[in-house]
Parts: C-alpha cells; sequence; structure tokens
C-alpha cells in the first residue's frame, strides 16, 4: 500500500512541539467541551490539523500518532475510539463548517486584517454569511393546532 501525505502536518512530533501545537487552549475548550467519547476526539484533531495544515485530514492515517495520543490524554478519550470516529457524513461536515466558522469569525476579530478586507471580499463573504445563520432564531410550527383568537383569550 503506498501512503500518500497531502502537504501540511508533519508525522514525527517532539514532545516539545505536541504541547506548543497541539494543545487545546481557551476557546477551543469552549468549542470542544458539549462532545463526548470518539466525537470530542475527532472534533479535537480536525481542530488542531487544520490550524497547523490549513485543510482537513482527509482521514485518521493522516493524524500523526503522537497528536492522538497527546489529544486523547487532553480530551480523556481513549485514543482507540478514534477508530469509530466517522469521516464522512453529517457529523464531520458539521465539525469542519463549525471549524471554518470559528477561525473565520477569529480572523475578522482582528483588526490588522481589517485593511486587508475591501468590497469585494466582503461581497464573496456574504454568502458563507447569510446562508449559516436564521435571523429569526429556531421555531417549530405546529400545524396540527390552531390559535385561540377569541376576545376573551386575547384581551384577558
Amino acid at each position: 500500500m503506498i501512503r500518500l501525505l497531502l502537504p501540511g502536518v508533519r508525522q514525527e512530533w517532539s514532545t516539545e512541539d505536541l504541547i506548543g501545537s497541539w494543545t487545546l487552549v481557551g476557546e477551543d475548550w469552549r468549542l470542544v467541551g458539549n462532545k463526548s467519547g470518539a466525537t470530542r476526539l475527532g472534533f479535537s484533531l480536525l481542530l488542531k490539523f487544520f490550524e497547523l495544515g490549513g485543510r482537513f485530514p482527509t482521514g485518521p492515517e493522516e493524524l500523526p500518532a503522537a497528536a492522538v495520543a497527546y489529544m486523547a490524554d487532553q480530551v480523556k478519550v481513549d485514543p482507540a475510539l478514534l477508530d469509530t470516529y466517522r469521516w464522512s457524513g453529517s457529523t464531520i461536515e458539521y465539525h469542519r463548517a463549525h471549524i471554518n466558522t470559528r477561525l473565520f469569525q477569529a480572523v475578522l476579530e482582528n483588526a490588522e486584517f481589517h485593511d486587508l478586507i475591501g468590497d469585494n471580499e466582503r461581497r464573496a463573504m456574504s454568502p458563507l454569511f447569510w446562508s449559516n445563520i436564521n435571523p429569526y432564531g429556531r421555531f417549530r410550527l405546529d400545524m396540527d393546532t390552531r390559535l385561540d383568537l377569541s376576545r376573551e383569550h386575547v384581551a384577558g
């Protein structure tokens, strides 16, 4: 089997480099906090891999073994659970979108980038914002129940 590694994240890491590059900090913990098991480990590894390499891994074989063990220890998940993380489907798509949005927001919050974003860039970003928000919040429409609009109920 030929193993093709796309550019981005190296496979060999010293302990010092693991700590400097694969440690969850600040906002990372808020993003990881509501996840558990394989989902928690997979999301955490996707987050750091993307930060380091500028892309998502195509599968677990791209993740450095030392980084998997280090991350599993941080998030208190058995590293063997990574084998059950799904590398296709709605969960990983949601994880990728969540990570992209988080990093995109971090760039927009950084004042040093404000002068670099012109009208063309804002127009290009606009669909990203509007396709991922619901300005009215979430609501459920029950078509089986009628509203009680009697005068007594409305007035009282």
